[in-house]
C-alpha cells in the first residue's frame, strides 16, 4: 500500500500534463456531394465538400464547411462558418452566431440572430432576427423584422425594416424604402418613396 501511495503523485502529474497538452489537428473531412443531400451532424469538425451540391443541411455546431456552391442550404445549430466559391441558390439559417459568404445566391432567409452574411449578388433577403450584419453588392430586395441588425448593400432597388434600431445604408443607386419602427437609421443614395 505506501508502494501505491508513493506512485499517486507521479499518476496526478502525469494526468495533469497530458490534460493540458494540445490535442493533434484534425484533418477535414472530404464529402462527394454529387451523390445526393449531405447532411453535416458531426461537430467540432472542418468539412470540405467537392462535387455538384444540391441539398447541404447543416445540423451540427462549431464546423467549417467549404464548398463551390449548392442549390439549397439549411444551416440549423450555431458557430457554423460557411466559405463557397459558388452560388447559394436559396439559403435558409435558423440558429446563431453563424457565418455564411458567397459570391451569389438567389434568395437568403435568416431566422436567428449574430449572422454575418457576405454575398456579392443577392436578390432578396428576408431577416427575422437580431444583430445580423449582412453585406451585399448587388440585391433586388431585402426585408428586414427585428432589431439591431445591420444591412450594406452597394446597390439595392427595395428595402423595408420593420422594427427599431436596425442600420441601412446604400451606397449607390436608387432604392425604394418603406420603414416602420422607430431609431432606424436608413442612409441611401436616392431615396425612392413607395407607390400608394
Amino acid at each position: 500500500m505506501p508502494r501505491l501511495l508513493a506512485l499517486l503523485p507521479a499518476a496526478a502529474l502525469t494526468a495533469a500534463a497530458l490534460a493540458g497538452a494540445p490535442s493533434p489537428a484534425r484533418a477535414a473531412v472530404t464529402i462527394d456531394c454529387s451523390a445526393g443531400p449531405v447532411t453535416i451532424a458531426g461537430s467540432t469538425d472542418a468539412y470540405i465538400l467537392t462535387g455538384a451540391c444540391s441539398t447541404v443541411t447543416v445540423t451540427a455546431s462549431n464546423v467549417t464547411v467549404a464548398l463551390a456552391g449548392a442549390a439549397r442550404m439549411d444551416i440549423s445549430d450555431s458557430n457554423v462558418t460557411v466559405v463557397s466559391t459558388g452560388p447559394i441558390d436559396s439559403l435558409l439559417v435558423t440558429d446563431a452566431v453563424s457565418s455564411v459568404s458567397a459570391p451569389a445566391a438567389r434568395s437568403a432567409k435568416i431566422r436567428s440572430s449574430n449572422v454575418a452574411l457576405t454575398i456579392d449578388a443577392l436578390d432578396s433577403v428576408k431577416v427575422t432576427g437580431s444583430n445580423n450584419s449582412i453585406i451585399v453588392a448587388r440585391g433586388t430586395t431585402a426585408k428586414v423584422k427585428g432589431s439591431n441588425n445591420s444591412l450594406a448593400y452597394t446597390r439595392l432597388a427595395n428595402l423595408v425594416i420593420r422594427g427599431s434600431n436596425n442600420f441601412a445604408k446604400v451606397r449607390k443607386g436608387a432604392t425604394k424604402v418603406t420603414v416602420h419602427g422607430s431609431f432606424n437609421v436608413v442612409r441611401v443614395h436616392k431615396r425612392l418613396h413607395p407607390s400608394r
